[in-house]
């Protein structure tokens, strides 16, 4: 019996074009730092600490504990630094990407998800500080959706696809994997889930299969067919 459903946010909740959004996101984040550093040298050393937070395995380090230590080790800058313009770019600059994201029609789902009290978290790949995981979230309509867990880079010591992160996920909501549903578009970070005994359904909208995997899931379908199944999943 599902018990609790985990949605993925990119490509699920809401949706961009993956190349613009980085192009744009890097671009901002650059020009925000502008004053003090050079934007390009800046945003790719972030982008180089994102890489160490996709292959970390250390359990006693969060994804922001790994995200800070390599800033700290390779950018002159202090932490009292950043640290306010970081908050600052995330509250404002940050949302000027809303401009390029449009909405799947999933909402009402999670509307009717909420009005029957099951429980729901947000699986997005912990990469990003909460408060930039709130804005995106925001700029679907989604904020007033009473997520149960978030996964951000404070609370998360795994990312995608590693099974570890996962489990951290089962581990906190405390349930056995059979009783969670992981819905989600990429092939491989979120169907990943299925190793572990959590069901998957596959939204194919906007679906994602960079290594032209095998699919291997409980259910396949679109939103309007999600609409469809999850009563009879639930049941």
């Amino acid at each position: 019996m599902i018990k609790h459903i985990l949605f993925d946010l990119d490509g699920t909740l809401i949706h961009f074009d993956h190349h613009l959004f980085m192009e744009n996101y890097l671009n901002l984040l650059g020009r925000k730092f502008a004053n003090i550093t050079d934007p390009k040298i800046f945003a790719n050393h972030v982008l180089t600490a994102t890489g160490h937070m996709l292959k970390n395995v250390e359990h006693t380090k969060t994804n922001a504990d790994v995200f800070w230590q390599y800033i700290d080790q390779n950018v002159d800058i202090s932490r009292t630094t950043l640290n306010p313009l970081i908050d600052d770019f995330y509250q404002n600059d940050f949302n000027e990407l809303k401009k390029i994201v449009t909405v799947p029609k999933i909402l009402p789902i999670l509307n009717n998800l909420i009005e029957k009290a099951i429980p729901v978290s947000l699986a997005t790949n912990p990469v990003f500080p909460l408060i930039a995981v709130k804005s995106r979230l925001k700029w679907g309509g989604l904020d007033h959706i009473p997520f149960q867990r978030i996964t951000h880079y404070e609370n998360s010591h795994f990312c995608k696809p590693q099974l570890a992160y996962y489990q951290e996920i089962l581990d906190v909501i405390d349930l056995s994997p059979e009783n969670v549903l992981m819905i989600g578009n990429d092939v491989h970070e979120d169907l990943i889930a299925g190793e572990l005994g959590i069901k998957t359904y596959l939204l194919t909208d906007f679906i994602i299969n960079k290594d032209n995997r095998p699919i291997k899931s409980n259910y396949i379908g679109t939103v309007d067919q999600l609409a469809k199944d999850l009563p009879k999943i639930l049941a």
